[in-house]
């Protein structure tokens, strides 16, 4: 059965200090651009842009090995709600640092996030390979993965269907979905869990990402949100750290996987304050 398709159309590690090195390269388009810049000194993604094969350990499954696309020279019109790096190349179009390690570390944070077979799962900004969805896939979760660029959906089917079984691609939507359009849509407060691997990166864009977050989420839902320091988003980093607390209880998550770790990469975990 294949994967549906819809059209286009307190806290706790919260804080973020940026670095003070070299603080004028801080949010700076041009060299956002240059995604081989960037790659070159990932460990967990080919800087060639060659395929990722990300091999996971599922407590109950075994070993499942998932192999993705990427198109370092992909080239989209611009996202509307974004920053001007989105016109330069399309981020999501490449596999990035914390969506591996997010993935990664999904099996062990399952009972901490949620995260079980009768959760229903939204990803943002999930790309052309949506790693993390697909892990949540295989742990027997509904999931919903979704990207604002439309162009990505059917390399994203493309990853679904490669890579998961029939059960999976049945319990498995890809959708456009531009953040500022979750409130008011089918997919407000319809999710256990939210993952947003990388998405903290447009100082301009935090706003919204946090409101398509709350807006997504069920009352008792958890977000859970992966950032990358080390491409150098400083300001959006801790324009994230400082907005999130006014409205999430905001903690770190300890659980890594050795195997698919990088020491920039940090994993958020966000719920609403319970009363």
């Amino acid at each position: 059965m294949d994967a549906a398709v819809s059209p286009p159309g307190a806290a706790v590690g919260a804080h973020y200090a940026p670095p003070t090195e070299n603080p004028e390269d801080d949010d700076d388009d041009e060299g956002w651009g240059m995604l081989c810049s960037l790659t070159d000194e990932s460990e967990l993604v080919p800087a060639d842009f060659s395929p990722v094969v990300f091999t996971l350990q599922l407590p109950a499954a075994g070993v499942r090995q998932f192999v993705v696309k990427q198109n370092g020279t992909a080239r989209l019109n611009p996202v509307e709600g974004l920053g001007e790096s989105e016109t330069v190349v399309t981020t999501g179009a490449v596999v990035w640092d914390g969506s591996v390690v997010m993935a990664a570390a999904l099996p062990g944070l399952g009972p901490e996030i949620g995260l079980q077979s009768t959760a229903t799962v939204l990803e943002l900004g999930a790309g052309a390979s949506g790693l993390p969805g697909l892990t949540a896939l295989a742990m027997g979760a509904t999931v919903t993965l979704t990207d604002g660029a439309a162009a990505l959906l059917l390399p994203l089917r493309e990853a679904v269907m490669s890579n998961c079984t029939e059960v999976e691609q049945a319990r498995a939507t890809i959708a456009h979905l531009r953040w500022d359009n979750v409130a008011g849509s089918h997919h407000e407060g319809a999710y256990d869990v939210v993952l947003a691997a990388e998405c903290v990166y447009d100082v301009t864009a935090v706003g919204i990402l946090l409101d398509a977050l709350d807006a997504a989420l069920t009352p008792t839902g958890c977000a859970v949100v992966a950032i990358d320091t080390k491409i150098g988003r400083h300001v959006a980093y801790a324009e994230f750290a400082s907005r999130a607390r006014d409205r999430f209880n905001v903690e770190t998550l300890a659980h890594r996987d050795s195997t698919h770790d990088s020491e920039t990469v940090t994993i958020y975990r966000l719920v609403r304050p319970q009363p």
